[in-house]
């Protein structure tokens, strides 16, 4: 059995920049007068997990989907069954030609209609998720603001099962070993979002800074 190697001086570095710009982060707000209350964690994925407005959101496109699967399906079936009548037909006839014909352009449509449909259901499957990131956005930047926290850091707060060896490497591999319960802020952002649950839309405005990202000068963001 091959034992997967741990690229440690990977995981070293970007545990090391986490800390560096946690540490500069800092330093850059006391040189502008401005006191921060050092870091803070969250768990995004824990939030995705239970925030009612994104399974509510999931559940229904799953409904859409299953309901779009089925006519697909129904249109699979019956240009199966074209195909077999046409197996009865003489190929040299007129009913066969224009059995043929048919069956032709059929098929191009259902693979249309069904890569159309395929791609939609992906694009409104990236808007929820990315409208329930946005919305976590905005209340970590009010929670920041409110409480002049400098930094927050994405971590995993899921239990490691040593049964496991994937979980364990994993596991290992977290930039974030440990952190103290009352920098995780996820609590606090959770119970402000079950407020008002509503997968919310986005701007199309691609423009408008988001959330915590400041904008650049001189279009120096692409």
């Amino acid at each position: 059995m091959k034992v997967p190697r741990l690229n440690l001086s990977r995981i070293t570095r970007l545990a090391g920049f986490s800390l560096v710009l946690a540490v500069v982060l800092t330093a850059t707000g006391a040189a502008f007068g401005q006191t921060t209350d050092g870091v803070r964690v969250i768990d995004i994925k824990y939030i995705f997990d239970h925030h009612p407005g994104f399974r509510s959101a999931m559940e229904g496109l799953k409904k859409d989907f299953d309901a779009s699967a089925q006519r697909v399906q129904q249109e699979r079936n019956a240009i199966m069954n074209l195909e077999k009548q046409l197996k009865d037909l003489n190929p040299g006839s007129d009913n066969y030609r224009q059995l043929d014909e048919t069956l032709a352009r059929r098929k191009a449509d259902w693979k249309i209609e069904g890569d159309r449909q395929l791609k939609e259901f992906r694009n409104r499957e990236s808007q929820i998720l990315w409208n329930v990131y946005y919305q976590i956005q905005t209340e970590v930047e009010k929670y920041c603001k409110t409480n002049n926290v400098g930094l927050v850091l994405q971590f995993n707060g899921d239990p490691v099962d040593y049964t496991k060896p994937p979980e364990v490497v994993k596991g290992i591999g977290r930039n974030i070993v440990w952190v103290a319960p009352n920098r995780d802020i996820t609590p606090h952002v959770l119970q402000a979002i079950v407020k008002n649950p509503v997968v919310p839309a986005v701007s199309d405005d691609r423009s408008r800074p988001q959330p915590g990202v400041p904008p650049q000068p001189n279009g120096l963001r692409q």
